[in-house]
């Protein structure tokens, strides 16, 4: 259905990306069409964008780390998480992008998971 995917994993430390193996495995497999972009909060790591995501897409920088825009005409978020940065997401691309949430009865261009 979609010809990019592209997986943002973020922890607040480099140590607590514990899917990272299993994810790099997945880009090696789906290679061109999955791509893996960690994010680190509160350290500096190698290979990394640090920050909060909702920061990242604000500044531009996430999306010039995997090199396509997100908008509405083109993507759709999924997010999953921490519940405030779901939140705070879903704000600000709703305030700044004018996507919608997907529903069922509405096709939207962002699905979110609260994990906790």
């Amino acid at each position: 259905r979609f010809k990019n995917l592209v997986l943002v994993h973020a922890a607040r430390y480099a140590a607590d990306l514990s899917y990272l193996p299993l994810m790099q495995e997945l880009e090696k497999r789906y290679e061109g069409k999955l791509r893996i972009q960690t994010v680190v909060s509160r350290e500096t790591a190698a290979g990394s964008l640090t920050g909060r995501i909702p920061a990242l897409i604000e500044s531009g920088e996430l999306e010039s780390a995997i090199g396509l825009p997100m908008n509405k005409e083109t993507s759709h978020v999924m997010l999953c998480g921490n519940p405030q940065m779901v939140r705070d997401t879903q704000q600000l691309l709703k305030e700044t992008r004018q996507m919608t949430k997907h529903l069922r009865r509405r096709p939207g261009h962002m699905t979110a998971e609260h994990y906790w």
